[in-house]
């Protein structure tokens, strides 16, 4: 097993601060990060293998940036027989397996990661599978 640790904080000007957080200990853990090239070009998507399909994923993050440095929007789509499309607008992170289920149901076996955008972009995506 491994250890993970989240924390995030959500913070409103002249407001109230709400600071988030976990410890996992994960069966495992798989990172990647995948290069994608503008919408119009070839290579604007690219399947990725992330988890196994037996076991439920616990902890999903992903950060997609342009060349120059700014949020992307990618779409990722789980490789399944109703497949819905999830749109991810720069960061994503979500954590507990419930939570994880419901924002990306297909699961996070194979699914493809799509570039609608008119600059190329990397996308780094940290995925956890069971364990507490």
């Amino acid at each position: 097993m491994v250890q993970v640790s989240v924390s995030a904080s959500v913070a409103i000007a002249d407001g109230p601060v709400l600071p988030v957080g976990t410890e996992l200990d994960p069966e495992s853990y798989t990172f990647t990060s995948v290069a994608l090239a503008e919408a119009a070009a070839a290579g604007h998507q690219q399947e990725v293998s992330l988890l196994p399909t037996a076991g439920a994923a616990v902890l999903l993050a992903v950060r997609a940036r342009t060349q120059s440095g700014k949020r992307a929007t990618v779409t990722f789509t789980p490789a399944t027989d109703a497949p819905t499309p999830l749109p991810i607008d720069g960061e994503l992170l979500v954590w507990g397996a419930g939570a994880v289920a419901a924002v990306l149901p297909g699961g996070l076996g194979s699914l493809t990661v799509s570039n609608g955008g008119s600059e190329p972009v990397r996308v780094d995506i940290l995925a956890c599978l069971g364990g507490s």
